[in-house]
């Protein structure tokens, strides 16, 4: 993914108004990293969680979880 596709990714959840966690691999920007914006940070602090791993197993077995988007191939 560029890291233009990312940080349109990530805005589009922060303007979703939504709870979220979002699982970002280290290797999903082509050619690099992209550093969020503390103003993305400070927007979806009540109700996002960024990481670059979890048990995938955990999150879909969750009561709590409503969706689940995935890139094929990543699995």
């Amino acid at each position: 993914m560029s890291p233009e596709k990312l940080l349109e990714f990530a805005w589009g959840l922060a303007n979703s108004k939504k709870p979220f966690l979002w699982i970002i691999r280290p290797d999903l920007v082509i050619g690099g990293s992209v550093i969020l914006s503390t103003e993305f940070v400070d927007e979806i602090s009540d109700r996002g969680f960024i990481a670059g791993w979890c048990s995938q197993d955990k999150v879909l077995n969750h009561p709590s979880t409503g969706g689940f988007l995935t890139h094929c191939g990543w699995n």
